[in-house]
């Protein structure tokens, strides 16, 4: 990759080598666990076990719930999104809901955390 990118696109030694190593980081299949602990990094880790815990009941409540992990984030969804779980900060991690009725006890408004959810619950810890 690197002789290519210098003889195709004329790139430095360095620069060629700069653009492979990225790319084939990029093509290298990652695990499940290494990308929820990617969620984690950066003195989040303690909202770990949370996650852990929402994610198993999650997946308990119906065979077709799947959890689409991003980079930011873990969509959850059967046939289309209903919830996301986002560590916002070191300490909370947020739930958001698509639900049609109004916000409520601890449903709060979603407001700025994200449009395309209705409802968001802010969690520190297990209990």
């Amino acid at each position: 990759m690197v002789a290519w990118l210098k003889t195709e696109h004329g790139l430095s030694h360095a620069h060629a080598n700069h653009v492979a190593k990225r790319a084939s980081a990029a093509a290298a299949p990652q695990s499940v666990d290494d990308l929820v602990a990617r969620l984690f990094e950066g003195g989040k880790t303690e909202l770990r076990p949370l996650y852990d815990r929402l994610a198993g009941e999650l997946l308990t409540f119906e065979p077709d719930v799947e959890l689409a992990l991003k980079k930011a984030n873990v969509s959850i969804h059967r046939r289309r999104q209903f919830a996301l779980l986002q560590p916002s900060t070191r300490t909370r991690l947020d739930l958001g809901l698509i639900l049609a009725r109004p916000p409520g006890g601890w449903l709060e408004a979603a407001g700025s955390f994200n449009a395309m959810f209705s409802h968001r619950v802010k969690l520190a810890r297990p209990g």
